[in-house]
C-alpha cells in the first residue's frame, strides 16, 4: 500500500516540477518582422541590405567566399557572387539576386547578359581583378556547369527563405527549396542593431 502511495507521490512531484519548469522557462515570442523596425527616407533599402547579408551569412556557413559585387553605394550592379573550391571542378561559381517580403524578381536580373555587363563594369571600377572577372565571364560564355544562378526570397514576417535556380536567361527553373531562418533572423537583427548603436538604419526589439 506504502509502495503505491510513494509513486503517486513521486508522479505529482515530477509533475509540478515539469508544470513549473514550463512556465518559469517559457520561450520568448517567436521571431516576427513586427520586431524588426527599419530606418530611413526609403526603408526598403536597409530591408533589402539586410536580406542580402542574409543570403551572405547563409553561403559563407556552406564554405562560400563572397566576392565584391557592388558598382555604386546605392547597391547597383549585383546582389551577391560567391565561389568556392571544388576538388573535381577547381573552382565553383554562385550568383545570387536576393528579394524580401513583397518584392518581385524579373528574369533579366539574373540574365547572363546582363550579369556579364554587371562584371565588367565592377571590374572597371576596381572591385574585381582581371583574372577572376575574365574566369566567371568566361565560364558563363561557355556555359560550364561551374556557374550557378539562384533567386533567394526571404519572407522576414515567418522566417521563412525559398531558393530557387534561374537558367541562362533568369527565368526560374527546377524545383523551390524552404528552409526556416527564423533563429538566424533574428540573431542578425540584434547583431546589426547593435552594429547600428545611432538607429540609423534598423533597431531590434527585443518585446
Amino acid at each position: 500500500m506504502w509502495q503505491a502511495v510513494l509513486l503517486g507521490v513521486l508522479f505529482a512531484g515530477v509533475g509540478l516540477y515539469l508544470l513549473w519548469s514550463r512556465v518559469s522557462f517559457a520561450q520568448p515570442p517567436r521571431w516576427s518582422e513586427a520586431r524588426l523596425a527599419f530606418k530611413g527616407n526609403n526603408p526598403n533599402g536597409p530591408k533589402g541590405d539586410f536580406g542580402e547579408i542574409l543570403t551572405a551569412v547563409i553561403l559563407t556557413q556552406q564554405g562560400w567566399r563572397q566576392l565584391p559585387s557592388k558598382l555604386d553605394d546605392a547597391g547597383h550592379g549585383i546582389d551577391g557572387v560567391f565561389i568556392r573550391p571544388n576538388w573535381l571542378t577547381g573552382l565553383d561559381i554562385l550568383i545570387t539576386e536576393t528579394k524580401v517580403n513583397s518584392s518581385s524578381y524579373k528574369p533579366a536580373q539574373l540574365s547572363h547578359n546582363k550579369l556579364i555587363r554587371a562584371l565588367g563594369d565592377i571590374y572597371l571600377i576596381g572591385n574585381l581583378d582581371w583574372n577572376t572577372a575574365n574566369s566567371i565571364v568566361g565560364a558563363m560564355k561557355r556555359r560550364s556547369p561551374r556557374v550557378r544562378k539562384e533567386y533567394w526570397h526571404h519572407t522576414l514576417h515567418n522566417g521563412r527563405t525559398v531558393i530557387q535556380q534561374a537558367n541562362r536567361r533568369g527565368a526560374l527553373v527546377g524545383r523551390t527549396r524552404e528552409y526556416d531562418r527564423v533563429c538566424l533572423m533574428e540573431s542578425l537583427a540584434f547583431t546589426l542593431s547593435a552594429l547600428d548603436r545611432q538607429r540609423s538604419y534598423l533597431e531590434a526589439k527585443t518585446g
